[in-house]
């Protein structure tokens, strides 16, 4: 606590102002750091004896780059928060079965610094409150046989968060990564965390229960002993165990003195290459028919490369659902498990994700994850995903590393028009679907092979020729597409004569001609012959007179007198014919009442036109004198 000196000539107002001035939390920096904003200490024992002098508020202590090699301890009722420079906040020493850093008071923390252990019979950090991002190694050359452990929790909600702990895992070397003892309330937690020595996570005593267990999630863990369950509770969640020994075990629960159990998920658990001997999981129940139980549960993980994958002794019960293993005494129950090869990337690189084409990939507990299961794995990708490319419903993969398939195409892309026909000019629907594997929008664009371009999943098209037409759609996710065309016979219509009139059915001739061939000015008498056309094209009309004859053999001809008493008929005598080219819909052809310039004579007559691909219609008239 900073010191307030006031001058002796006014004691009386120096006494107010103590009085009317509460104490508050302060800050003190260990060494020298440059604007540091409290007081200076030499030593972090130091800092903390000033902490606890402040009674009032929640202390901060600052460590600057620096080793400390003296031992120190935060007492409970001091909340402090300890704050390091990461590696190169440095607190050395250990022996005699000291802890280098006491953290006895529960709401205490200690973030960003490094504990190194240079003798034999050393506890790195001993916590009853929360650790964030510490390291603790050893002295290399540590001869056996030593007792070592990097972080000892001891308390009822202590936790480590971020920690890195890298101690001997050579046999007989007891060294433990994380240890946690006789506190029978409350949740403990460890979580992201690295550690390698001879035992990974030990547990004694630690609680039993929903509410008094230990947490295990994120863990990279290389030991002879994983993760290891003594008369306690323990949850691990995404967590690599490989063995450090060809005797090592995994996961471990005993019961001794106490029952013990542990659950785990999604927890990948590699034996040594040969293994000799070991365990991956192992439920031991040491009083055998007595009142204590030793029980596993494993779910979604991978068991591979021990001599035993699953293993039970005495009375230990050990259930194995949606997971592999392919050797041991196997599960007292369990279901939907598999002893398929798991299919790693490169375990002799200690890759132990999961390559394309392993048969664990969405092989997992398919229903849905329950409140509080972890989004993603121990690499921090998410989960679940749909790995197997099948556009099915995402499901999580067995194991501690989802497979990462990354950016895939859309696939089962179809495009498809709603008539395998049409004609010209008449509107055909293109519609496509497709799935996208990573769950990503999708847009689709199509191009005809007219040149022109449509948008959406379903669009209309019409071609003006006849012939096979295809439209091609594109399914794009924005990164990648993938094609897919479909076709239509498009059917051009023959001529089609859809109507044929004249302006006038009886009219006198005019004067002016009327050409065979080409257009003709409208005559001021005479008529015109009206038709309307389906499509453009060519057409002829022929005028035939309508005479009176009599029937004779079969035949109608010119009457005569011998045959006045014959049946009567009407004789057709062509008279011409003239040739247009017509557009499609309404056409008039001026009609003088003459054949070039021929004027036919008073009468009657039919005049027929004519079109390629059509029926021929007809029409009369009547010629009268002007």
């Amino acid at each position: 606590m900073r010191r307030i000196l006031f001058r002796a000539a006014a004691p009386t107002l120096a006494v107010f102002l103590l009085a009317a001035v509460p104490a508050s939390a302060e800050t003190f920096c260990v060494q020298k750091i440059v604007d540091c904003p409290g007081t200076f200490e030499n030593t972090l024992a130091d800092a903390l004896a000033s902490a606890a002098a402040n009674v009032d508020g929640r202390d901060r202590i600052e460590l600057g780059a620096y080793q400390d090699t003296t031992a120190a301890t935060d007492d409970a009722g001091n909340p402090v928060d300890i704050v390091g420079l990461g590696d190169s906040s440095i607190l050395r020493g250990g022996g005699g079965n000291a802890n280098r850093l006491t953290i006895n008071d529960p709401t205490s923390t200690v973030t960003g610094l490094r504990v190194h252990l240079t003798a034999n019979q050393s506890t790195g950090i001993e916590t009853n409150g929360a650790i964030r991002n510490v390291t603790v190694t050893a002295e290399p050359g540590l001869v056996p046989p030593n007792t070592l452990v990097g972080i000892l929790i001891d308390g009822p909600s202590g936790s480590v968060d971020g920690a890195s702990v890298f101690l001997p895992t050579a046999a007989n070397s007891d060294a433990e990564g994380v240890r946690v003892e006789s506190a029978p309330t409350g949740v403990k937690t460890i979580n992201d965390v690295r550690l390698e020595a001879e035992r990974g996570v030990t547990t004694l005593g630690a609680g039993n229960g929903d509410a008094n267990r230990v947490a295990v999630r994120n863990a990279f863990v290389r030991a002879s002993v994983g993760i290891a369950a003594n008369g306690s509770r323990v949850d691990v969640e995404n967590a690599l165990v490989e063995a450090a020994t060809t005797g090592s075990v995994g996961l471990d629960s005993l019961a001794s003195g106490a029952s013990s159990e542990l659950r785990a998920q999604h927890v990948t658990l590699a034996g040594p290459a040969p293994p000799t001997s070991g365990s991956g999981v192992l439920s031991f129940d040491g009083d055998g028919a007595g009142p204590l139980a030793s029980t596993v549960e494993l779910t979604n993980s991978v068991v591979s490369g021990f001599v035993k994958d699953l293993r039970r002794f005495g009375n230990g019960i050990l259930t194995a659902n949606w997971s592999r293993f392919a050797t041991g005494d196997g599960p007292s129950s369990g279901a939907d498990n598999t002893s398929a090869a798991p299919g790693f990337v490169n375990p002799g690189a200690r890759d132990f994700r999961l390559a394309a084409g392993s048969p664990l990939i969405d092989a997992g507990d398919p229903a849905p994850f329950g409140v509080g299961g972890l989004l993603t794995d121990l690499d921090g990708a998410p989960r679940p995903l749909n790995g197997e490319a099948d556009c099915s419903s995402a499901r999580r993969d067995m194991g501690a590393f989802e497979f990462q398939p990354g950016q895939r195409a859309p696939i089962d892309l179809t495009a498809s028009a709603a008539a395998g026909s049409a004609s010209t000019g008449e509107p055909v629907g293109f519609s496509a679907s497709a799935c996208d594997p990573d769950g990503d929008p999708l847009t689709y664009s199509w191009r005809f092979d007219d040149g022109s371009t449509a948008s959406g999943a379903s669009v209309s098209k019409s071609f003006a020729t006849g012939g096979t037409h295809t439209g091609t759609v594109t399914a794009s996710d924005g990164a990648n597409t993938a094609t897919k065309a479909a076709t239509v016979q498009v059917v051009a219509p023959t001529q089609s004569l859809l109507s044929f009139s004249m302006l006038r059915d009886s009219f006198a001739v005019g004067s002016a001609a009327t050409p065979i061939t080409g257009a003709a000015k409208k005559p001021k008498r005479g008529s015109a012959f009206r038709f309307k056309l389906a499509i453009a094209g060519d057409i002829t009309i022929t005028v035939d007179a309508l005479l009176s004859g009599r029937v004779s053999k079969g035949k109608c001809v010119s009457p005569t007198r011998a045959l006045r008493n014959a049946k009567r008929c009407t004789r057709v005598v062509k008279k011409g014919a003239f040739r247009r080219t017509g557009k499609a819909g309404d056409n008039s052809v001026s009609f003088s009442g003459r054949i070039g310039t021929k004027a036919l004579a008073p009468g009657s007559y039919r005049a027929t036109l004519a079109a390629i691909g059509t029926q021929s219609r007809s029409v009369r008239f009547k010629i009268v004198r002007g």
